[in-house]
C-alpha cells in the first residue's frame, strides 16, 4: 500500500471510528434497557470497504472510547469484544464472498468469450460502442458489488446474532443479574431481549445494504484497499 493509500485509510478509519462513538453515544430507547442502536453502520462500512482489522478496530475502539467519552455503567471488555467482532466479522465474510465472485467470473468467462458471430454492430461508430460498452460494464459491475454488500451483509448479521449478540447479552447478563444474586438464566434472559435484538438486526441490516452499497459503487475509488477490486494500472507511456 502506497503512503497516499495508508493515509487515506487511516483517515477513513480515524472517520468511521468517530462515527461509531456517535452510534455507541447515542441511542434511541424503544422501552427501558432496550435501545436502538446504528453502530452496526460504521463497524460494517469498515468491515466491508476497509478490511477485516480495519473493522475491528472501528468496532472495538468505537465502544472502547464510546464508554469513556459518555459511560453507560461499569465497563464490560466482553461488550467491547462483542463490537469489534461486529466489525471484524463482516470483513472476513465479504473477503470469502468476494472471492467465490471471482472464481465463478473466471470459470464464466471462457465460456462466454467463444460465443461471438464475427459481426461489429457499431464498427462505424467506434465512440458510440466503446461508450455502450463501458456503460454495460459499468451497470454490471454495479450490479455484482450491490449484491456482493447485500449477500454479505445479511450473513454477516445472522453471523452476529449467532457470536457477537450472545457475547454482549451475556455481559450484560453476568453484570448486572448473576454478580447481583439473580436467579434468572442466561438463556431465559435472552429469549426475553430477542425482539429488540431482532429489530435492530433487521434495522441495520437495511440500513447497511443501502449506505454501504452507495459507497462500495459511487464512490469505490476511495474505498481500494485490502481486498477491494482495485482499478487497473495504466501504463504511462
Amino acid at each position: 500500500m502506497s503512503i497516499k493509500s495508508s493515509i487515506k485509510y487511516i483517515a477513513y478509519c480515524g472517520v468511521l471510528t468517530a462515527l461509531a462513538i456517535v452510534c455507541n453515544t447515542f441511542t434511541i430507547m424503544l422501552a427501558p434497557n432496550k435501545a436502538l442502536s446504528f453502530v452496526y453502520i460504521p463497524a460494517f462500512t469498515a468491515g466491508i470497504a476497509l478490511g477485516p482489522i480495519a473493522g475491528l478496530i472501528v468496532g472495538g475502539l468505537g465502544d472502547l472510547l464510546g464508554h469513556f467519552i459518555a459511560p453507560k455503567g461499569d465497563f464490560q471488555p466482553l461488550i467491547t469484544l462483542s463490537s469489534a467482532l461486529i466489525g471484524l466479522i463482516p470483513g472476513l465474510v465479504y473477503m470469502a464472498v468476494n472471492r467465490i465472485s471471482k472464481t465463478v467470473q473466471t470459470k464464466s468467462k471462457p465460456q462466454n468469450a467463444d460465443k461471438s458471430d464475427g459481426s461489429a454492430p457499431y464498427e462505424n461508430d467506434n465512440a458510440t460502442g466503446a461508450n455502450l460498452a463501458y456503460m454495460e460494464s459499468r451497470n454490471a459491475t454495479h450490479r455484482l458489488e450491490w449484491k456482493k454488500v447485500a449477500i454479505t451483509v445479511w450473513i454477516s448479521m445472522v453471523l452476529c446474532f449467532l457470536i457477537a449478540s450472545t457475547i454482549n447479552n451475556f455481559s450484560l447478563w453476568f453484570y448486572y443479574l448473576y454478580k447481583n444474586g439473580s436467579t434468572k438464566s442466561f438463556w431465559l434472559y435472552y429469549l426475553g431481549r430477542l425482539p429488540i435484538i431482532g429489530i435492530n438486526l433487521v434495522t441495520n441490516g437495511i440500513l447497511c445494504t443501502g449506505v454501504i452499497g452507495v459507497l462500495m459503487t459511487k464512490f469505490k475509488y476511495f474505498f481500494s484497499f485490502a481486498h477491494i477490486n482495485r482499478p487497473a494500472k495504466v501504463d504511462k507511456a
